[in-house]
């Protein structure tokens, strides 16, 4: 989306091959496209596989595309335009935790495989020829994966499955902390922002925390509550009351110690590091 985000192109100065990085693309027209042309990898937005694929869980009201993404699959999906292009090496990366494609037993994972793509979300190389060079730009990339969120002792062993109730309880009450400032720094900018075509765009920012409705309307349901309603009942599966998620106070550290207990205090302070994707 023009203004919103970027696209990067990585040039090996020896050897004259370049990578495209494009972490958030909505549509890939002919300009994008010959952008990507003659790259010898390119690592591309793989937010969601369907378009609306939020709104059919209930954890947003907008699609893929209104928050400025490219879905994966189906017909006019970035796999289906990216697979005539030629690249090389394919990665999908910024794979929400919604994706099927991060099922290993899923059609969706099948379909990529079948295509010669990957996902930067795990270390997937399903074809040795596709293992990218040894170069020094390569390791010094690959030195800051040990820096990303996922590699943190405290997210390693919530994806284990380590972790203690309580642990997971004070994550699930700190991240809130995080999630329910978004709308209300989103609402800042708005109201000093002069530009209405932005201000039309930026505005969708806080419907999505928000929601457009608080689901008391007959037939709503949940889709379209927003993002904070998703985190509140996240919290009461986790077995905390909304009160005790949204009571004024402040929040645990955002990475407690995966050795010592999180307490789930009362989360309305300061917030810390991001959970969705999106």
């Amino acid at each position: 989306m023009p203004g919103r985000v970027v696209g990067y192109r990585f040039t090996d100065t020896a050897s004259g091959r370049y990578a495209v990085y494009l972490p958030g693309v909505q549509e890939l027209t002919p300009a994008v496209q010959d952008e990507i042309d003659g790259a010898d990898l390119l690592l591309v937005d793989g937010t969601t596989w369907h378009d609306d694929e939020l709104v059919r869980l209930g954890l947003a009201a907008k699609t893929a595309h209104d928050m400025g993404h490219l879905h994966i699959g189906g017909r006019g999906g970035s796999l289906e335009v990216l697979t005539a292009l030629g690249v090389p090496r394919i990665v999908y990366v910024h794979v929400n935790n919604t994706n099927p494609v991060l099922l290993e037993d899923s059609a969706e994972r099948a379909a990529v495989t079948a295509a010669g793509s990957s996902s930067g979300s795990t270390d997937w190389n399903w074809r040795s020829d596709m293992t990218a060079p040894d170069t020094a730009l390569v390791r010094r990339l690959r030195a800051h994966a040990a820096q990303y969120h996922s590699a943190h002792p405290f997210h390693v062993r919530m994806n284990d499955g380590t972790l203690t109730p309580d642990q997971i309880r004070g994550w699930v009450a700190n991240r809130f902390a995080y999630q329910e400032a978004i709308p209300v720094k989103d609402a800042a900018i708005l109201s000093n922002c002069p530009d209405v075509g932005v201000r039309r765009r930026w505005i969708r920012r806080i419907t999505d925390h928000d929601g457009v409705h608080d689901g008391r309307e007959p037939g709503s349901g949940n889709s379209g509550q927003g993002g904070i309603e998703a985190w509140l009942r996240l919290g009461e599966a986790c077995g905390l009351s909304r009160s005790e998620i949204s009571t004024t106070g402040t929040s645990g550290p955002g990475c407690g110690s995966p050795s010592t207990p999180t307490s789930a205090s009362p989360a309305r302070g300061r917030g810390s590091r991001r959970s969705r994707r999106r």
